[in-house]
């Protein structure tokens, strides 16, 4: 990526603009449904999920659902970001 900046190229990253495409899809089908979720307000302490990471279960989560990143989530065990 560096060595790509510093020629003047640029860098797009596909996959994350893939996953907020999907998001967006998501909140629409969910409204279409009769519910709203404001992404604004969803809780960046859940406890819940903070479990599901330190249990390694993170398959379909961006960033987080190769198996070395499980295993890595499992021996931290992480409570906060």
């Amino acid at each position: 990526m560096k060595g790509l900046e510093e020629l003047g190229l640029l860098k797009l990253d596909f996959l994350g603009r893939r996953n907020l495409t999907v998001i967006d899809k998501t909140l629409k089908l969910i409204e279409e449904s009769g519910k709203k979720i404001d992404i604004e307000k969803v809780p960046l302490d859940d406890p819940k999920v903070y479990s599901l990471f330190a249990k390694g279960l993170t398959i379909g989560v961006f960033q987080f659902e190769s198996s070395g990143m499980r295993e890595f989530l499992k021996k931290l065990k992480p409570t906060a970001i």
